[in-house]
């Protein structure tokens, strides 16, 4: 990512969240770092935080090979079941983390979560491990999120040696889009607040062609 001004704190949850990527794949997992971490660097903004969606059709096996299974899951807010306390895992990656079922259930945004089995959360690290169901590709995974400026992945470019944030939606980022009609009221308005402050970067990305359409 060698062409965008990133801080030390970006720099450092990128390194983490490769590294998270590394260990899924030897675990035999696929991921992609995608959305709002992806889309912030693009233009040029500091993300609050990565996530890492872990794709393929063996995503349900995730939470045997990380020994999640060793916790009972209680309590019933947003998420039907949920880890009650840090997840005793060996692996110093995901140590200090906790595990949210949310397949079949509602979301922070009150949202079925038809496509998400559950998310394990790194707050020390402002990571969030997200395992999709029913996405063999990562483009499958992009095209799931529910608007399109939510669209942004990060792009592992094997012949220069480098990543860098891009767009990999199928509509214009001139106006706002919604890919999925799932998404509640509350939602669309914090999504419409987000693309109307990132209005101006996404013209002068236009017009330095870094946006095509």
């Amino acid at each position: 990512m060698a062409q965008y001004t990133l801080s030390n704190r970006t720099i450092k949850i990128f390194a983490d969240a490769v590294a998270i990527q590394a260990r899924l794949l030897e675990l035999g997992f696929k991921s992609v770092i995608a959305g709002g971490f992806a889309r912030d660097t693009f233009f040029g903004l500091e993300p609050k935080d990565c996530d890492i969606v872990v794709y393929g059709d063996n995503t349900d096996k995730l939470e045997e090979a990380l020994n999640l299974g060793v916790w009972d899951r209680t309590g019933d807010s947003f998420f039907a079941r949920k880890v009650s306390g840090p997840l005793r895992l060996e692996d110093p990656l995901f140590q200090g983390g906790t595990w949210c079922d949310m397949y079949g259930t509602m979301n922070q945004d009150a949202e079925a979560s038809d496509r998400i089995i559950g998310v394990m959360q790194l707050p020390h690290k402002n990571i969030d491990v997200i395992v999709y169901t029913d996405c063999d590709e990562a483009q499958d995974v992009i095209d799931n999120f529910d608007f399109n400026i939510n669209q942004f992945a990060m792009y592992q470019d094997l012949a220069a040696g480098t990543t860098y944030p891009l767009y990999f939606g199928a509509t214009s980022l001139k106006q706002l889009a919604l890919v999925r009609n799932d998404a509640s009221q509350q939602r669309q308005i914090k999504v419409a607040n987000k693309y109307n402050a990132l209005r101006h970067a996404i013209e002068l990305a236009y017009k330095e062609n870094r946006l095509c359409d």
